[in-house]
């Protein structure tokens, strides 16, 4: 019998082996990801910035604001398919787009829902602490 937790996925990655992958492009994706990292090391600075907004929001209304959350989701997304470009997984040779939104026909995709309701308050910490022992595997 599946329980809740097993049909509902909240956080779905996906990803596609491009076949055949070249023999030499691995030796210059790092100069080649360059523009990438000076784009996305401002906007994971600026995503750490809005998840710290986003905590006493949710604390007090148990709610995601939906521009943070977007904002967050975006970037995300954007770093997950530079990893899968990358030395992270060496999958494809397509390039990474430079965008925050989904690009569905890119072979690396991350789909992460929205939670409609949150715990609020005393609870939002208690559930972060009960999360503590699955952090440190």
């Amino acid at each position: 019998m599946a329980t809740i937790a097993e049909e509902y996925r909240p956080v779905r990655v996906e990803a596609e082996l491009d076949e055949p992958l070249s023999r030499w492009l691995w030796t210059v994706k790092w100069l080649l990801l360059v523009p990438h990292h000076l784009l996305l090391t401002p906007l994971f600075i600026a995503f750490l910035l809005a998840t710290a907004l986003a905590f006493p929001v949710i604390f007090f209304t148990g709610r995601y604001p939906r521009p943070l959350f977007r904002f967050a989701r975006g970037v995300l997304r954007w770093f997950w398919r530079v990893v899968f470009y990358s030395y992270g997984a060496l999958a494809t040779d397509r390039y990474p787009p430079f965008t925050l939104g989904l690009v569905p026909d890119y072979p690396a995709r991350l789909y992460i829902d929205r939670p409609e309701h949150l715990p609020r308050g005393p609870g939002l910490l208690v559930s972060r602490l009960r999360a503590l022992p699955q952090w440190g595997e």
